[in-house]
């Protein structure tokens, strides 16, 4: 299963920044990801098995009425498998189990 095991949290500023990298997207000031992961709710990490960084996605919001689905992030080299899917539904879970 591409990128192995869900966990509930957020990478560090650092790994998050490699990520973007790894997904082709642009990297980001370390200070601007730490200000970003810290207006987070919560968030989930992908793993590999070897504990490398397969992707991760967070959500945002007011945590009472309105909560957003942000940074979905897979690395390329793993696109095409279901792992953003599989992201994407564990923060659906979580987030419709706040607001329940």
């Amino acid at each position: 299963m591409a990128g192995g095991a869900l966990r509930d949290g957020l990478p560090s500023p650092v790994d998050y920044f490699a990520l973007r990298v790894a997904a082709g997207g642009g990297g980001v000031a370390t200070e601007a990801a730490r200000r970003a992961l810290a207006g987070s709710l919560f968030g989930i990490v992908a793993e590999e098995a070897d504990g490398a960084l397969a992707g991760c996605g967070r959500v945002v919001g007011d945590g009472a009425l309105n909560l957003y689905l942000q940074d979905v992030i897979v690395r390329e080299d793993l696109r095409g498998r279901g792992l953003g899917a599989r992201l994407a539904g564990a923060l659906t879970e979580r987030a419709m189990a706040r607001l329940a």
